[in-house]
């Protein structure tokens, strides 16, 4: 060991002589052997005769010494570079695979466009429009009713009492205006009625609702006496002065006669 404190290889000569009494023995000459010259690096001990000086491993690399590596073995990798290989191996497939997809639908498309091209549309149906002439409207005029039979004051009882089963039949009355006004209109009329004349205005017991053209009716007033011919109608209900409802028949006039007043 020199005075660095770096030991130097020690040669040895081993010689063999005969001692005395027949044994024999070895003697051991030691000579020190002259280092040679090194040249050293600034921060590295200089090297060794016989010793090899392995650099340290990379960072994050699993270092596995030169002595204990097989020979002919192969340095392992760390898992996350073959998490990153496979990664980007698996990218590469998937984009691929898209572009066929699109590609194939993008050329599906076309050829559904040519042949629809290559299609003649069909014509498009011409419409036609026949005008049918309407016949001529001819007006009929309703048939006049039949003439107005008299009718006794009970026949008239059992007509006020049910006229729907005498609807459309005509017959004469007699009566007295009970209302005519604005609450009644100008071509109708309410009027105590009864099938025969009587002495008195007073008389006349059946309530009914009369109605006929303006002209016909234009010159009676409330309180006359009349003689009309009238059409049986259907009975009518309407509301009272009191608030309750009254039903009375109704009578279409055909023709009206004034033969006096209650006045």
């Amino acid at each position: 060991m020199d005075a660095d404190g770096w030991a130097h290889p020690v040669v040895g000569d081993v010689h063999g002589h005969v001692a005395p009494g027949g044994r024999s023995s070895s003697v051991l000459t030691i000579r020190r052997s002259e280092p040679a010259e090194q040249v050293t690096t600034p921060g590295r001990p200089p090297d060794m005769p016989g010793v090899n000086i392995i650099p340290p491993p990379p960072e994050g690399d699993e270092y596995v010494p030169q002595a204990n590596r097989p020979a002919g073995a192969r340095r392992e990798r760390p898992l996350w570079q073959w998490v990153a290989a496979s990664s980007a191996v698996t990218a590469v497939l998937v984009a691929a695979l898209v572009v066929a997809v699109m590609s194939a639908v993008g050329s599906g498309g076309t050829a559904t466009a040519s042949s629809d091209t290559r299609t003649s549309p069909t014509p498009a149906p011409i419409r036609t429009t026949t005008r049918t002439t309407p016949p001529p409207t001819t007006t009929v005029a309703p048939p006049p009713p039949a003439p107005a039979r008299e009718i006794s004051s009970r026949d008239w009882q059992k007509i006020a009492r049910e006229p729907g089963s005498h609807f459309g039949e005509s017959i004469v009355v007699h009566g007295h205006i009970t209302q005519f006004d604005s609450g009644t209109g100008l071509d109708t009329f309410r009027a105590n009625v009864d099938g025969v004349r009587q002495g008195q205005w007073y008389d006349y017991q059946t309530n009914t609702l009369l109605t006929g053209g303006r002209g016909a009716v234009a010159d009676l007033v409330q309180g006359d006496l009349f003689r009309a011919e009238v059409v049986v109608g259907q009975a009518y209900t309407y509301t009272n002065t009191m608030g309750g409802s009254t039903t009375v028949p109704t009578l279409a006039i055909t023709s009206v006669t004034r033969t006096g007043s209650a006045d």
